[in-house]
């Protein structure tokens, strides 16, 4: 599935090749480090080697993974799970660029009946993309159900 989007380089959205988790898995991390360091997500807890093991040996074993490819690059993660899209990562020189409002796109078509994702409350960018996408929030903790220990919000999707 290939979708050109607002003045950036075509990105391929497909599923994840096993043999392509480690670097699927580096864009999490690399996305990840970018986001707690413009404080919009708590610095991760768990070293990369880790949270690249997890990735290839738990995520893609058993989650439904795509990613998005802009020239032979991997730039985009999604994971999904039966009623949760579990993680978006977007690479941050590829944030503008309307990839993650294609993976959003995406996770709406592949779970037509709807679906929910917790987000951390201080991601007021992905909070406002989910927002501007037709998700509603639905609930808000106070960190105490997630490791890192920081204030979230739960949002859920359903068609109309």
């Amino acid at each position: 599935m290939s979708t050109p989007r607002r003045g950036a380089a075509a990105v391929l959205l497909r599923p994840m090749e096993r043999a392509e988790a480690p670097a699927a898995a580096a864009v999490l991390i690399d996305a990840r480090q970018a986001a707690a360091r413009a404080a919009l997500m708590p610095w991760p807890l768990h070293p990369a080697a880790d949270v690249e093991q997890w990735f290839v040996e738990v995520v893609a074993a058993q989650r439904e993974v795509w990613v998005g490819e802009v020239s032979s690059r991997l730039v985009a993660v999604l994971v999904l799970d039966t009623e949760f899209l579990d993680h978006l990562y977007v690479l941050p020189d590829y944030a503008v660029g309307g990839i993650g409002t294609s993976l959003v796109e995406l996770a709406k078509a592949l779970r037509p009946r709807g679906f929910g994702l917790w987000v951390f409350a201080a991601n007021t960018a992905a909070r406002a993309l989910y927002e501007s996408m037709g998700m509603v929030a639905v609930e808000h903790g106070d960190g105490s159900g997630n490791e890192e220990g920081a204030a979230d919000v739960r949002y859920a999707w359903r068609p109309r």
